[in-house]
């Protein structure tokens, strides 16, 4: 079973924040609290982008997240990288070109890396 788990990017301080709690409202989530908080309030996730967990690990062990700019030996993700958007597909794109792991690489990440974006 992958784990569920998420970062967040913080737009205002542009930096990502380790989360200590979300707050889910009818199935969504409407807030989030960081460690530094302790007690107070939730922010609105209107000021941080929260990115999913893909439940893999690049080749140096890092997690990849969506957002996560990649690319792998082979140049499936072209030569500047490729965004994992969407999770489901970002899934069949490692099964469909059998990737394992050992061949993917995360680079970098939209918020901190733009310019590593394939045009």
């Amino acid at each position: 079973m992958k784990e569920i788990k998420f970062r967040a990017w913080d737009r205002i301080d542009k930096r990502f924040r380790e989360i200590k709690e979300l707050l889910v409202c009818y199935g969504k989530i409407v807030g989030v609290r960081f460690p530094e908080h302790q007690g107070k309030d939730f922010m609105g996730t209107a000021y941080v982008v929260l990115q999913q967990f893909t439940g893999l690990l690049d080749k140096h062990g890092k997690e990849i997240y969506e957002g996560d700019i990649i690319v792998d030996n082979f140049g499936h993700f072209g030569n500047g990288g490729g965004v994992v958007k969407n999770i489901d597909e970002f899934w069949w794109e490692v099964i469909e070109y059998g990737l394992d792991n050992a061949e993917l690489e995360v680079i970098g990440n939209i918020y901190e890396n733009p310019e590593l974006i394939k045009e």
